[in-house]
């Protein structure tokens, strides 16, 4: 099962994370879900952090995320 998949939108290639991916992981902070707020991050559902994603892969480390 592929964990992205890609759609091209003109010259621009936008890369969206799996659902079943999506369920696999949790945020490391408060480890609540997280659900996909656009193709550029991740939103936790517990604390509100804003996760990157970068080529198509989740940037999960505190230091990264955004916070509310």
């Amino acid at each position: 099962m592929p964990v992205c998949s890609a759609l091209h939108f003109g010259d621009m290639q936008r890369q969206f994370i799996d659902k079943a991916a999506l369920r696999m992981v949790a945020c490391p902070v408060c480890h609540a879900a997280l659900t996909a707020l656009h193709p550029e991050a991740l939103l936790c559902t517990g604390c509100g952090r804003r996760y990157p994603i970068r080529d198509g892969l989740p940037v999960l480390l505190a230091a990264a995320a955004e916070r509310p």
